[in-house]
């Protein structure tokens, strides 16, 4: 294991700790892995010795986390902090953008650990899984569903992963397959409409689904318009090189 490597493990079981996310043991197991490493500072030493056994180790963590972090030269994230849930958000941006999770488990993650009162760098994330929830419960009340529509779902949430990474957030994707995902996202908006206003028509449950449809109907008409925004702008722009 490389001295680089250890540290970035050992920042992200703090950031991911920080949001709820992350556990003690992840902390400590990360702390060790920098000793093996060669990564060696007082503190850091103290981090790791502490007992991994569940109840009393998060009193310790907090302990000396920030000091061990501070000695390495890493930035520490009171819990609950919007900056430490932005970090996290970039974070588990950045594992999907290396498949190391799926699309759907980075929008639960937001959904479960940051929710609406957190960053707003993860309302994206969240309105897509509210998207998710809606397909699932179409195809399982045996209504008609395209077999593309997770897929379109899958693309947003990559495109979401994409702008919360800042490593990615200055690079476009090829023309290619900016098109080819412009159109999948096109295909399931329209027919995913239909859908939202047939189980907005009547009761859905009694948990408040019909807000959700709602909102996503929203989302939906809000997306309509900026492409509708983007063509017009597009088509100025070819009028003003033909005259010139």
């Amino acid at each position: 294991m490389r001295p680089d490597d250890v540290l970035a493990r050992l920042q992200e079981a703090a950031v991911l700790g920080s949001v709820g996310s992350g556990t003690p043991a992840g902390v400590i197991g990360a702390a060790c892995d920098c000793l093996v490493a060669g990564v060696d500072t007082p503190t850091l030493r103290i981090l790791a010795g502490i007992s991994p056994t569940p109840g009393g180790e998060s009193d310790e963590l907090r302990r000396w986390l920030g000091d061990a972090l501070a000695e390495l030269s890493l930035t520490f994230f009171p819990e609950g902090s919007r900056a430490g849930e932005d970090e996290a958000v970039r974070i588990m941006a950045r594992r999907l953008l290396d498949r190391t999770i799926t699309a759907r488990a980075l929008t639960s993650w937001a959904y479960g650990f940051i929710t609406r009162d957190g960053t707003p760098l993860a309302a994206g994330l969240i309105d897509l899984e509210y998207a998710y929830e809606i397909v699932e419960a179409v195809v399982h009340d045996g209504q008609p569903y395209p077999d593309d529509a997770a897929a379109g779902v899958d693309a947003d949430v990559f495109n979401r992963g994409a702008a919360a990474d800042r490593r990615h957030s200055g690079k476009r994707l090829s023309h290619r397959r900016h098109l080819n995902d412009r159109r999948r996202r096109l295909r399931c908006s329209r027919r995913l409409r239909p859908a939202v206003l047939l189980a907005a028509s009547g009761p859905w449950d009694s948990s408040g689904g019909l807000g959700v449809c709602r909102g996503l109907w929203q989302v939906s008409m809000v997306r309509w318009t900026m492409s509708t925004r983007g063509r017009r702008a597009s088509t100025t722009r070819r009028w003003r090189r033909w005259a010139s």
